[in-house]
């Protein structure tokens, strides 16, 4: 049911299957009530959830994740009534993904193991889950060894550096009382971190090239001035709702139009999206379930958040009731009530606007999604297109405030102020433009006085901003001063004409703004520009976007 949950198309939303299978798990703990109880925490954890969707911006997104944690809850109980062996079938299930993903991966059709979950973090945090209850079967039957060696390879192969942190914790744990084994195995762990490039260069230089730990440190800020707003939750799923005007915005780490999903972190996510009592009774849950698999993945869960995914969020329910004391009696009466209640519930879902994103319907969507920037930034460019700047300046204005380095909100924004008369405006906008991404150097249409004026701006204050001191940054730094002082004067003419936008929905691995409700499908370009390029591939260095800064 894990696997089949929406996730074996490799699709990461929520599908027919998926719904069915919901409902059909409360239906049948409501009418076919199993021999054991809601604990008292458990019951605490879905009043909590309950609550926190209330005041939610989106309710109806909010009620939806309500519903399936509803149904993990309901899952857990039947599992645990009755007293046959489950761990076969769960192994079962995770070595089958585990042979499936590296198939695909050796074939050369994914870059990494992530098959058939559609991220590496997902097939990470489901095998890590299952390989402890492999391993348990391997001692007594010598056969289930071969399925512990597909998933630890498959788990290797998702090249997640928090999953490599959690395996060596499950390799480490058996061996805790042994201090001796212990410090030598981490010795070599150590050594072998050090010949990965990546981990190298982490250990060395205290820097990720990836941005990954940069990135994540800057979503744990985001959370905490999350929660000092609301400390109560902003509501189940809400976060890549309301979260982009809580980020810091980090020069070189943050890409352009980002939408987050999530807070890449467990406990943070759900304090900011389910109130700072939340993760506290999540620790108490995970406590009383206590197990190696929970631990490699309580140890996977403070890089990532995957409880918005059924496959994670059911997986992680049945590994917890194999290890939760079971409590005896039937499942009382109010829960029955409310599971029936919640399978009712299971087919509503909302994408809070995005349909009418979808649509090309900009402005209605920013009436719903205010924070999402590229629906802002689509909204003032769609009014600006229809003659009507002045409106279109607050989109636009919002759009710069939720994101500085997003070039496309300048420049419109420059365009806007200089139709309704605003000359200064317009220039420190398409200044702004300038050096967040200089591709629109050859945007179609400048005024050639206008584009002296932000010029000019924009090398002013390039001048106050000094870069960071390694040699690689302060090379890309004088590129991009050279580059607008070679252009300084004139827009540089052009014959190869296409189209510059942000794409705000296309697949996973291709997508430059993350993505929101994680609907895999045909990209949709956005605020688009038109550009004259000198040649089709013509180089335009990096904006300050993407060079590191010194602090002030």
């Amino acid at each position: 049911m894990t696997l089949l949950a929406g996730t074996l198309p490799g699709l990461t939303q929520s599908t027919v299957p998926e719904t069915m299978l919901t409902a059909a798990v409360m239906l049948v703990a409501a009418l076919r009530p199993p021999h054991a109880r809601l604990s008292g925490t458990l019951q605490l954890w879905l009043v909590l959830v309950c609550f926190a969707a209330i005041p939610a911006l989106c309710p109806l997104r909010s009620l939806h994740l309500v519903v399936r944690f509803m149904a993990a809850a309901a899952f857990f109980v039947l599992l645990q009534d009755g007293d046959d062996d489950r761990r076969p079938a769960m192994a079962a299930v995770a070595t089958g993904a585990a042979v499936f993903g590296l198939a695909v991966w050796m074939l050369g059709l994914t870059p990494r193991v992530l098959a058939p979950f559609g991220l590496h973090h997902y097939a990470a945090g489901f095998l890590l889950l299952h390989l402890p209850l492999t391993a348990s079967l391997a001692r007594r039957y010598p056969l289930w060894w071969l399925g512990v060696a597909a998933q630890a390879v498959a788990i290797a192969g998702t090249r997640s550096l928090a999953a490599g942190v959690a395996l060596a914790v499950l390799c480490l744990w058996p061996l805790r009382r042994r201090p001796v084994w212990v410090a030598s195995i981490a010795l070599a762990l150590v050594a072998l971190a050090v010949a990965v490039p990546r981990t190298r260069t982490l250990i060395e230089r205290g820097e990720d090239p990836s941005l990954s730990v940069e990135n994540r440190i800057r979503y744990l800020r985001t959370g905490l001035e999350m929660i000092k707003v609301r400390p109560f939750g902003w509501g189940p799923g809400s976060t890549p709702l309301v979260s982009a005007p809580f980020r810091p915005q980090v020069p070189d780490v943050m890409p352009q139009g980002e939408g987050l999903p999530h807070l890449h972190n467990l406990p943070m996510n759900v304090a900011a999206e389910m109130g700072v009592l939340a993760p506290i009774v999540a620790a108490v849950l995970f406590w009383q379930a206590f197990s190696p698999g929970l631990l490699a993945y309580a140890v996977l869960s403070l890089a990532d958040y995957q409880l918005d995914l059924p496959a994670l969020l059911f997986a992680l329910a049945a590994v917890m009731a194999l290890a939760a004391r079971r409590r005896e009696g039937s499942l009382q009466p109010v829960w029955r009530v409310i599971f029936l209640l919640a399978a009712a519930a299971a087919p509503i879902q909302s994408t809070c606007g995005w349909g009418d994103f979808e649509s090309g319907n900009y402005v209605a969507a920013a009436a719903r999604l205010p924070d999402l920037i590229p629906v802002s930034a689509a909204a003032g460019s769609t009014l600006l297109d229809a003659g009507k700047a002045a409106e279109a300046i607050p989109y636009l204005e919002r759009a710069t405030r939720l994101d500085r380095y997003f070039t496309l909100a300048h420049y419109h924004l420059g365009r806007a102020r200089l139709e309704t008369g605003n000359r200064t405006g317009a220039v420190e906008a398409f200044a702004q433009g300038l050096l967040a991404q200089p591709v629109t150097v050859f945007a179609d249409g400048w005024d050639a006085e206008i584009y002296r004026e932000s010029m000019r701006r924009a090398l002013g204050q390039l001048g106050t901003m000094p870069p960071a001191d390694d040699p690689r940054t302060r090379h890309r730094f004088a590129e991009l001063r050279a580059f607008l002082r070679a252009n300084q004067d004139a827009p540089p003419a052009g014959t190869y004409r296409r189209v510059y936008s942000e794409i705000t929905d296309a697949d996973l691995d291709h997508n430059t703004s993350l993505q929101v409700f994680r609907r895999v499908g045909a990209p949709k370009y956005t605020s688009g520009i038109v550009v004259a390029l000198p040649k089709p591939d013509f180089y335009i260095p990096p904006g300050i976007g993407y060079l590191p800064l010194k602090t002030p």
